[in-house]
């Protein structure tokens, strides 16, 4: 069994605590800096004929570039876009569409007109609101004509809540139409048809802060912020128990701060976040019982809740659980399994499974019997199972610790900027993991060392499981393993330290790097708008990252 590490002194401006405390508050103030507008239009129109008319009036002839529709919900929207004069209308776009939420289309002009003209021609989607660009600045609209007065007025109704419907920050994106569709639902005890494919605790988490903070962007990702920013202080933790070392605690702290992918995912209302969050905190306790399995069962048992939380958010949760299991089996081999191990273990695994079946609660409450739910778990596992939709972005997954096929979720273009998120690792932190990751299996191999053991078993239980899956994937599939890449470098940092005395040195500018590459890549990941200029520095990268 490791030392346990020495209790906290007290505080001192440069202690562990406080540095990570920093790390921690630079992370969430990073985070939700433009994660998302605070107000969102709420009130919709919804065509009742086809084809239905509505004239946007800008008072005076006046350049026009663009026209943005707000569609609020998934159902169809058919639309022809048009500028000019009444009997002399010239199309700009044909548009036709259906699954969305919450989410932003347009139409270019970069024509001089007075009149915008809308015709739904057919669809029974609902559209939240309408505006008018020249360049990125939004036009008044004077008045607005069509057979229905009252219900197209919802059209023009919130114009002071629109900035930049381009922005990433102005609507949802990526996979953000299905879970904050699902959450959405949830609060309204709806049938979740926004996203079924997973089971439903990320999209309670996501309701919740909804809930809290109200229907719009930054709610919709607040949540996931939260959850990243408490990794910081937990991965502190972990590493300083595992390593019984304070320093080491700090390392793997600041490296998983400034990990791109860890960004990324925080600021999406997608489940990544939350499942490396229950991985992470499933591991940690696990460990607390590893390291004194006599003493410590009830660690056992909350490791146990943790897994549930997981799984009942994705099932892939299940791998690090088979991870877990192998340490379990290695830990107790030729071991005496004591009584009360068992009973703790048992009793994880009920709790776990009373978790999960908790969190179907939303579906019950929708009006779901408990014969839909086992047929909602058989459609989910054929979905997966028989999935055969190919997808620009996905990647195979041994390209994933050289992030050879890094993921595009968004890209926004505004008059003389473009602004992109792309989620893949930090270069300095993912490429050095290669040499740790196999250097901890040499440890593990050849020295029997529970610490390399700890790390590499259930790094390999959630990574090679993807070598038997045919369906399409994405390197946020890695995600999951950003703890273990995180430990393996932090345990090759501290014997660097502690071995030589330029190892402090090497160590220090090796976190460096990993500010420098967070910085330069920054516009790459966080929507931050960037110029043509900045982005031909980058070039080296733009096929590679977006």
């Amino acid at each position: 069994m490791e030392a346990e590490p020495r209790p906290f002194g007290g505080l001192k401006p440069w202690s562990p605590q406080v540095l990570v405390a920093l790390l921690t508050i630079l992370f969430f103030t990073l985070s939700v800096w433009n994660l998302g507008d605070l107000r969102f239009p709420s009130s919709d129109f919804r065509p009742q004929d086809h084809p239905e008319e509505v004239v946007l009036d800008l008072g005076t002839e006046t350049r026009v570039d663009k026209v943005f529709w707000l569609r609020q919900d998934a159902g169809s929207t058919e639309l022809e876009v048009y500028s000019g004069l009444p009997g002399d209308w010239e199309l700009h776009k044909e548009f036709s569409d259906s699954g969305d939420w919450r989410r932003w289309d347009s139409a270019d002009f970069h024509v001089d007109t007075r009149y915008v003209r809308l015709v739904f021609t057919g669809g029974t989607g609902s559209i939240g609101e309408v505006a008018v660009f020249a360049g990125d600045k939004r036009l008044a609209v004077a008045g607005i004509e069509g057979d229905r007065p009252e219900a197209i007025a919802a059209l023009i109704d919130e114009q002071e809540l629109i900035d930049k419907p381009d922005s990433h920050t102005s609507g949802t994106y990526f996979d953000e139409i299905y879970y904050v569709r699902a959450a959405e639902e949830h609060l309204s005890l709806q049938n979740p048809y926004g996203e079924r494919t997973h089971p439903p605790m990320s999209k309670i988490i996501i309701a919740t802060s909804i809930w809290a903070l109200g229907d719009n962007p930054f709610a919709w990702r607040f949540a996931g912020v939260v959850f990243a920013t408490l990794m910081i202080p937990l991965i502190y933790f972990f590493a300083r128990r595992m390593f019984s070392s304070e320093r080491a605690g700090v390392i793997a702290a600041f490296l998983l701060t400034f990990d791109v992918m860890h960004f990324a995912e925080a600021r999406i209302a997608t489940p990544e976040t939350f499942i490396l969050f229950f991985v992470m905190a499933m591991f940690y306790f696990f460990y607390r019982y590893w390291q004194d399995p006599e003493h410590r069962g009830s660690d056992l048992f909350v490791s146990l809740l943790f897994f549930g939380l997981g799984f009942a958010t994705k099932w892939v949760v299940m791998w690090g659980f088979v991870g877990l299991v192998v340490l379990l089996l290695i830990l107790k081999w030729r071991q005496p399994i004591r009584r009360s191990e068992v009973y703790w273990f048992v009793g994880g695994i009920a709790a776990a499974a009373l978790i999960y079946l908790l969190s179907y609660i939303p579906y019950f409450l929708a009006g779901f019997s408990l014969g839909d739910v086992y047929q909602h778990h058989l459609d989910m596992f054929s979905f997966h199972s028989s999935l055969e939709a190919t997808h620009g972005w996905s990647s195979e997954w041994y390209t994933w610790p050289i992030m050879w096929r890094p993921l595009w979720m968004y890209v926004g273009h505004f008059a003389d900027t473009t602004s992109h998120i792309s989620t893949f690792g930090n270069p300095a932190l993912w490429w050095f993991a290669i040499p740790a990751l196999i250097g901890v299996l040499w440890l593990a191999l050849r020295h029997r060392k529970k610490t390399a053991i700890f790390i590499i078993v259930p790094f390999l239980a959630q990574w090679l499981i993807f070598a038997f899956i045919g369906r399409c994937l994405f390197i946020y599939h890695y995600y999951p393993n950003v703890l273990f890449l995180v430990l393996a470098v932090t345990l090759w940092a501290k014997w660097l330290w502690d071995r030589y005395g330029w190892g402090k040195w090497v160590v220090g500018a090796y976190l460096l790097l990993n500010i420098v590459a967070f910085v330069l890549l920054f516009p790459v990941f966080s929507g931050h708008p960037m110029s043509s200029g900045y982005w031909d520095t980058l070039r080296w990268m733009v096929d590679w990252a977006t």
